[in-house]
């Protein structure tokens, strides 16, 4: 095979596997990417960041899908951005006062990872209820579920939360985020 023959395949594969990513992005750019897509697009980034912060990468990547699709750009009617969804006054009480940096993954990722962590410490006491205390906190704010914890029966800490007109969306939030994580961790890392 000739150089110019050789040089003229790598050309064409390149053209090809450029054109296969750029769909990709595409698709990435639009949030329309599947569950298995965004798992793989991601993976590489969130166990490093997750595991700094002692999260399941599976949950941060299960709140990533819940909260934004895998689009790093996508921009809530609140005003959340990004692949954790955090609304720019929430992330200057963590430091980041540039709203263009949360369209950075990885400071959005760390960013929400700081986030989460110390909404797990906070809701540690109520054992395997915390977690989803906390996903309904990062989902609802911190300070409906303190007003839950002080109105609802110690038994049930989130019933009041969950039985208002809103709640119900909280409710299937963090049922979503804890079934797209047994759904990664059953996948494991790609």
């Amino acid at each position: 095979m000739s150089e110019q023959h050789t040089v003229t395949s790598l050309n064409s594969q390149l053209s090809q596997i450029t054109q296969a990513i750029s769909a990709l992005l595409a698709q990435f750019a639009s949030g329309f990417l599947s569950r298995q897509q965004i798992f793989d697009a991601l993976y590489p980034l969130v166990p490093p960041i997750a595991t700094q912060y002692g999260l399941s990468p599976y949950l941060v990547l299960g709140v990533i899908t819940e909260e934004s699709g895998g689009n790093a750009k996508v921009v809530s009617y609140t005003d959340a951005i990004g692949l954790m969804q955090i609304e720019p006054s929430t992330a200057a009480e963590w430091g980041v006062t540039d709203t263009n940096e949360l369209y950075d993954p990885v400071t959005n990722v760390t960013t929400g990872c700081e986030i989460l962590r110390w909404l797990m410490g906070k809701f540690a006491s109520y054992g395997s209820l915390g977690e989803t205390m906390a996903l309904a906190a990062y989902n609802s704010g911190s300070g409906n579920v303190d007003h839950s914890i002080k109105v609802s029966p110690a038994s049930d800490p989130l019933s009041w939360l969950y039985s208002q007109s809103w709640g119900s969306g909280v409710e299937q939030y963090a049922n979503n985020i804890e079934a797209l994580q047994a759904l990664y961790e059953s996948w494991g890392a790609p």
